[in-house]
């Protein structure tokens, strides 16, 4: 007989799948929030000309 913190319920919060995918969704998500700040554009005043925020070069 298996003991009590080796025994998982399939689809809720002790299942090592579910665990596993909760950990991944986070990574995920952090990784998004991460690239998301180097690939916000935002457009120079009084041209056409889009530089990525937070560009050292901008005035």
């Amino acid at each position: 007989m298996a003991s009590s913190s080796e025994i998982s319920i399939e689809a809720t919060e002790t299942d090592l799948a579910v665990r596993a995918q909760v950990a991944i969704r986070a990574v995920h998500q952090r990784l998004w929030a991460g690239l998301a700040v180097f690939t916000e554009l935002e457009p120079v005043a009084g041209s056409r000309e889009i530089v990525p925020s937070g560009d050292p070069t901008r005035e």
